[in-house]
């Protein structure tokens, strides 16, 4: 019976600790590329300057994972982020340029992403799909890929 409950002790932890450990790994891996690109680590907050009443990007319940910093002339801000509330909510990651041109035409090589503009802010992610396996966040080395075509 002790056996049970240590073998379940261990699985309930596991739950816990494994997307611990990968939230750290990704915040390393984001810090590491925000590094060699010379942008700035914001962590959780976004920077003043940034605005957008685009939907459903207004339904923000959380960011973190915020880089900011300047490609080509281009101020870029990148974020990971969850969008509403409860069940209904979906975590993604965000690109934005401030650009009047039209930066996402180096976004051409991802087909799922949505482009929307607010101000002189050019704003990319993946929009919510119904699927059985939500999209969620933007790999890294996608992130950069995208990055570094603007």
């Amino acid at each position: 019976m002790n056996t049970w409950i240590y073998i379940f002790g261990v699985v309930v932890g596991l739950l816990f600790a494994i997307p611990y450990f990968l939230h750290r790994l990704r915040a390393a891996a984001i810090r590491d590329l925000t590094t060699r690109l010379g942008f700035h680590y914001l962590g959780g907050t976004l920077p003043k300057s940034f605005s957008f009443s685009e939907a459903p990007l207004d339904r923000l319940s959380s960011v973190w994972n915020v880089i900011d910093g300047e490609r080509h002339g281009t101020r870029i801000i990148a974020f990971d982020c969850r969008i509403g509330s409860g069940k209904g909510s979906w975590r993604r990651t965000v690109i934005a340029a401030k650009s009047p041109d039209d930066v996402s035409k180096g976004a051409t090589f991802s087909h799922d992403l949505r482009v929307d503009r607010s101000g002189s802010w050019t704003i990319l992610y993946q929009p919510p799909t119904i699927s059985l396996i939500p999209a969620g966040l933007m790999p890294v080395t996608e992130l950069k890929a995208h990055l570094n075509a603007i």
